[in-house]
């Protein structure tokens, strides 16, 4: 976990691969974030409490202009939730819907309409959600989950305000992890954004182009050290999901969707 926290994570998609034009962009507006933790807008431990936040519910966790910093030191899962209305056009046979998170600080699940699609972990953090998309009001939830981190250090910093017995595990803990050159202070959490849907029309004949350039890339990518320290349950994703893509690129029949 603490090769994992050093890594830096980029913005977008790089720029040697040649990503299909988008052809309408819908933004996704009005999402309320949900968190339930035992540590809301303290560094020690408390009373459970939920809270939902329905303003400027974008941005950095860890940060102290964030929310008045509340969720500073919060490492349980965040809930952003949302409503879009599509009409018979815009919903219309032959398009296709990316959600297209922006940027992304913790790994999410992105759930439509009670249907789960999938994880997002990697750049670029974008899912395919068009089979779940219906006409009318479709309701889309974004769960994020922050790592360890931030709960650790406010617990520390607690102990040393305080030199409560009940934290000197973590004031230990964290002198210990910073020897070994991990993090000794708050990382990046939560969701940036901005979100939207990308919408594209579908082509007739599957183009495998850009898939073979992110296998590419996705290859590249796993010689590197940003591979080697991530978390093994990452890594696992990572290498599911690169196999997957190389049976879809295999297959001649494959479909656009696929």
């Amino acid at each position: 976990q603490v090769g994992f926290q050093e890594s830096e994570l980029s913005e977008g998609i790089p720029d040697g691969i040649n990503t299909q034009p988008v052809d309408e962009t819908i933004p996704l507006e009005g999402f309320t974030l949900s968190v339930t933790a035992d540590n809301i807008g303290a560094k020690q431990r408390g009373e459970v409490q939920t809270v939902t936040f329905d303003q400027d519910v974008f941005g950095d966790w860890s940060s102290d202009t964030f929310q008045n910093g509340v969720l500073k030191y919060v490492s349980n899962e965040g809930t952003y939730t949302t409503q879009l209305d599509l009409d018979e056009n815009e919903i219309e046979q032959g398009k296709r819907f990316m959600l297209d998170l922006g940027i992304v600080y913790s790994p999410v699940t992105v759930v439509v309409n009670d249907i789960e699609i999938g994880k997002v972990e990697f750049v670029p953090y974008e899912i395919d959600v068009t089979s779940a998309l219906k006409q009318g009001i479709n309701t889309i939830i974004i769960k994020t989950q922050p790592l360890g981190n931030n709960r650790r250090i406010g617990f520390r910093e607690y102990y040393n305000e305080t030199k409560d017995p009940e934290y000197i595990y973590y004031g230990k803990y964290i002198e210990y992890i910073a020897g070994l050159g991990g993090k000794e202070e708050v990382i990046n959490t939560g969701i940036e954004g901005p979100i939207q849907l990308n919408v594209y029309q579908a082509d007739v004949q599957a183009d495998k182009g850009i898939l073979n350039s992110v296998i590419a890339y996705a290859e590249a990518a796993k010689e590197s050290g940003e591979y080697d320290n991530a978390i093994e349950s990452v890594q696992k994703s990572f290498d599911a999901a690169l196999e997957n893509a190389k049976t879809v690129a295999g297959n001649a029949a494959a479909t656009q969707e696929e």
